[in-house]
This record gives structure tokens, C-alpha cells and sequence, in this order.
């Protein structure tokens, strides 16, 4: 069962990166639907909510850090509340390798980003301009695909060995 909710939660991830990617928007539903996918995955695997509250200690510190990098202005509103559910599934033992991981795929987002900007100023025929056109950062960064790969690793990286 916690199996089956980890996939639903993958897809949740990539849902919300997908939104973000070609709208610069996280919808609320990804993200309800991942915190209460956690609540049950919690409950199978630690046996209550004692246990899952080293979680919910790391999630709320990510997520006041993010709150205050979108009161500065850096970042959207979307990445906040992504990141809430990023750090719940990665919880205290593996928060900094999803955090390190976030840092590198929000690179990769960026150059990715800058690559698409600089082919765009190319006389591209429409499909080709069609596929780029969402990756590049004249709209922005969409930084929830960094937040969503660092999402589905610390879920994938919360289940029993051998389970997928």
C-alpha cells in the first residue's frame, strides 16, 4: 500500500513540475493531494504521527525560508507551497541531499532555459519553436521542476528496499 501511494505521489510531483513548466503555475490540487498522500504514507510506515514529526519540523523550516525568499521577491508562490511537501516525504534524513539535488536540477532549469532563449532567437520553423518555447525564462524560472525532481527522489528515497 505505502507502495502504491509513493507512485501516486511520483505522479503528483511530476504534475505540478509539468504546471509549472508550461503555465509558471502550481496548481493547488498537486500539492493538497502530496500532503495528504504523506499523511497516509506516514501513518503506514511510522505507525503515527510521533514518529513523522521530525518531518513536519523539516517542512516547516523549508517552507519559512521559502516564504521569506518570495517576500523578497526571488521566488513565486507556487515554489512555497511545493516545497512544504518536497521536505515532508525527504524529512530530516535526507532533507540535505534533496536540497543539494534541488540546487543542481535548478541549475540544469536555468541553463536549459538560457539554451532554449538563445535558439528562440533563431528563424525556427513553428514545431521547433513550439517545443522550446516553454523552457525558455523570458517567463520566468521554473524553478517547481528543480523542486518537483528533489520531491520524487526523497519519495522514492522514503520507501522499504526492494519495493519498487
Amino acid at each position: 500500500m505505502s507502495t502504491l501511494l509513493a507512485l501516486a505521489a511520483v505522479a503528483l510531483f511530476a504534475a505540478a513540475a509539468a504546471g509549472d513548466l508550461l503555465w509558471r503555475r502550481i496548481d493547488h490540487g498537486p500539492v493538497l493531494g502530496l500532503l495528504v498522500l504523506w499523511g497516509g504514507f506516514a501513518m503506514l510506515r511510522h505507525g503515527g504521527w510521533g514518529a513523522a514529526l521530525g518531518h513536519v519540523e523539516v517542512a516547516a523550516l523549508a517552507f519559512a525560508v521559502m516564504l521569506l525568499f518570495w517576500r523578497l521577491g526571488w521566488i513565486g508562490g507556487g515554489d512555497v507551497k511545493l516545497t512544504a511537501p518536497v521536505f515532508l516525504w525527504a524529512g530530516g534524513g535526507h532533507a540535505l541531499a534533496v536540497l543539494f539535488l534541488i540546487g543542481l536540477a535548478g541549475w540544469a532549469v536555468v541553463l536549459l532555459g538560457l539554451a532554449a532563449r538563445s535558439l528562440l532567437a533563431l528563424p525556427l520553423p513553428g514545431l521547433p519553436r513550439r517545443l522550446l518555447s516553454p523552457l525558455s525564462l523570458d517567463r520566468g524560472v521554473p524553478y517547481g521542476i528543480a523542486l518537483a525532481a528533489g520531491g520524487i527522489v526523497a519519495v522514492l528515497a522514503a520507501l522499504p528496499e526492494g519495493s519498487v
